[in-house]
């Protein structure tokens, strides 16, 4: 033991038999150093040195031969009758759940500035909630919610995942492609309208994003409710475009970028724009677009930049599909200026 230009030495001679376990206690202006070995407690003796109030810089000298796995100090001396009481039984572990672990879901719903949006309806396959004033929500999920990998194989823990959707008056719906092995803790950012117009569906209409410049141009009998039945009455149009420029604009795009290419196979996608186009009648009743019509025009005015020569391949338009939360190639028409 070293305290400026003191030292002292104790020697032990059962050191060399393994690991050992040595104590250090405060002995008033000392310190004692005890040792174990097969027989119980060996008192080694005592340093001049107090470590009292000091810092203990260096446990000894670890050669190849000595490791120091730990130092225990204590500060009086223990009686043998509480050296000799048993430690209590550790309590046992409680009881394993029945059946798998609860699917959980938690988070907070926020617009692209990072306010709260309270009252978001948060949907999956069998059931939802609302976000509270703080945006945030939680749910559990049951196993009939969950899906399992595309090629068929048998899900595990660590592949089963549900397409969560979340809807907001005034802002685009989106999407989150979740895994539910664990407990997951999701921040989800909706995005603003961009514009909305009312339109009787005899005469069409388009509706035009005055900040970007892009724009949907909705032909007249294109819509129709989900039976196919034509839709009578003004009709709102929606239009919600996101800037592939602004990171903030494209953390709100659904899903995770995954997507399921001409082949069949898995592709990730690099967007170089998007837009969410809603239309519903007068009551708020959802629409869709009637097979047999043109269909809409989307103009998407971007600054997002891409090498088609470079690349190899011309940019594409893809739709994102609820059901499996990916995006699916679209076989449309399609010009870039």
């Amino acid at each position: 033991c070293l305290e400026g230009d003191k030292s002292s030495e104790l020697s032990a001679g059962f050191l060399d038999q393994g690991w050992v376990q040595i104590f250090l206690r405060s002995a008033g202006v000392g310190t004692s150093v005890f040792g174990v070995d097969c027989e119980g407690l060996l008192d080694l003796g005592t340093f001049d040195t107090s470590l009292v109030g000091s810092k203990l810089r260096n446990a000894g000298w670890a050669s190849n031969e000595v490791d120091i796995a730990a130092v225990a100090f204590w500060d009086r001396a223990l009686t043998w009758e509480e050296l000799a009481t048993p430690l209590p039984a550790a309590a046992p572990a409680p009881p394993l759940p029945d059946g798998p672990p609860q699917k959980h879901i938690c988070g907070q719903v926020t617009d692209l500035t990072g306010e709260p949006l309270k009252d978001v309806s948060i949907k999956w396959k069998t059931g939802g909630c609302m976000s509270d004033g703080e945006g945030a929500f939680e749910a559990l999920l049951e196993d009939a919610e969950t899906d399992v990998p595309e090629d068929g194989s048998q899900a595990s823990a660590s592949s089963s995942w549900s397409c969560v959707s979340f809807e907001c008056e005034g802002f685009a719906p989106t999407s989150v492609r979740t895994s539910l092995a664990s407990v997951q803790s999701i921040t989800v950012a909706l995005r603003k309208l961009s514009a909305a117009s009312t339109m009787d569906m005899s005469e069409g209409g388009m509706v035009m994003d005055p900040a970007s410049g892009s724009s949907v141009t909705v032909p007249p009998h294109s819509l129709v409710y989900a039976d196919g039945s034509p839709v009578t009455g003004p009709v709102t149009v929606s239009l919600s475009v996101i800037d592939a420029t602004d990171p903030a604009s494209l953390a709100s795009m659904p899903g995770d970028f995954s997507a399921v290419g001409a082949d069949g196979e898995s592709v990730m996608l690099e967007s170089l724009g998007a837009a969410w186009i809603g239309a519903v009648d007068a009551k708020g009743e959802a629409l869709e677009v009637c097979e047999d019509s043109p269909g809409f025009t989307l103009d998407i005015h971007t600054t997002a930049r891409a090498n088609a020569a470079k690349l190899g391949v011309t940019p594409e338009m893809w739709s994102f599909d609820e059901a499996s939360g990916k995006w699916q190639l679209e076989v449309s028409d399609m010009a870039i200026n």
